[in-house]
């Protein structure tokens, strides 16, 4: 990433990798769904990484919850 901008803070991160096995069964457990489990941990990993206005997040959010568990 670059900044042409000495007052700028510039910050990434990225999680790329298999949803864990052990938050999946946890959440099933507890009676959630696989499709559902699944979403909520991308969910977690997704909107709890990144700061956007309210608009954009529940863009984000109907997003994931329109799409499959897999």
């Amino acid at each position: 990433m670059y900044t042409y901008d000495n007052s700028t803070t510039a910050v990434h991160s990225s999680v790329i990798g298999n949803v864990s096995e052990d938050e999946l069964f946890y959440l099933m457990s507890r009676g959630i769904s696989y499709d559902d489990s699944i979403k909520l941990i991308v969910k977690g990993n997704i909107l709890s990484n990144i700061n956007i206005p309210d608009e954009y997040w529940q863009k984000i959010n109907d997003i994931i919850d329109s799409s499959g568990g897999e």
